[in-house]
């Protein structure tokens, strides 16, 4: 049987205090980049980003043609001014009479670019607008994903700089316990199963503080027979250690 002094059971909380803690800090820091509001908040800053490029992409191609059009324009604005010099200069009837069809042939074309030029500036203008009452949005989803990632980042920091503290501390409060085979029975129960389990607990009565169960009249018995005698919870197999 293991025996040992409250002074050994006291440390003892305290080295299964900081396990648990290790435990937590170091589960905590496997699942801290898929926290809801984090991934929610990058899936939406994605989302964000698509939207800018394709928004970009329909821009570009909208000054594109705005520019194509308008230069088409110009081209026949100067061809239009260049044939009406020629045909001003004079020539003969039969030259006039050809310069004047492809006049009045360059005048139609320009009209019907000028309304292909509007219409193009008009698309333009009506997306320029639409773009500016979306980027703010885009922006602000950015601007928030940028901050929860910073966020998680020094959380994440900190966490880990405590988890490290935590670890090199350890052997010290082990050796705090002053008590081999109470540490030795406590580090077999702590890792014994498939999953690192809490290994010392205090009770409330018949009650483990760790598991929650409570003992029959007679556990309790003989839990209490010897209070330096070390007994576990029948149930979870946690320390009794205070």
């Amino acid at each position: 049987m293991t025996k040992a002094t409250p002074e050994n059971f006291t440390a003892l909380l305290d080295l299964q205090r900081r396990d648990t803690r290790m435990t937590s800090l170091a589960g905590s820091l496997k699942t801290l980049q898929q926290e809801p509001e984090l991934v929610a908040a990058l899936k939406r800053r994605q989302a964000a980003i698509n939207t800018a490029r394709q928004m970009d992409g329909r821009k570009a191609e909208l000054e594109k043609s705005a520019s194509e059009t308008a230069q088409k324009v110009s081209d026949l604005l100067a061809r239009l001014e260049s044939n009406r010099a020629r045909r001003d200069a004079g020539g003969s009837a039969k030259e006039v009479s050809a310069l004047q069809r492809q006049i009045d042939s360059l005048v139609t074309q320009v009209e019907k670019a000028r309304t292909q030029q509007a219409a193009a500036q008009r698309e333009l203008d009506a997306f320029t607008t639409e773009r500016a009452a979306v980027l703010p949005k885009l922006q602000a989803a950015d601007a928030e994903a940028k901050r929860l990632v910073a966020a998680t980042q020094e959380k994440g920091a900190a966490m880990q700089a405590e988890h490290q503290q935590l670890v090199s501390e350890r052997d010290a409060a082990t050796a705090a316990v002053d008590n081999g085979p109470l540490v030795a029975r406590y580090e077999r129960i702590r890792t014994g199963g498939h999953a690192i389990r809490t290994a010392a607990a205090t009770r409330s009565g018949p009650l483990c503080n760790s598991c929650g169960s409570a003992m029959s009249p007679a556990e309790v018995n003989e839990v209490e027979a010897d209070p330096s005698e070390v007994s576990t919870c029948p149930s979870c197999g946690a320390i009794f250690a205070g």
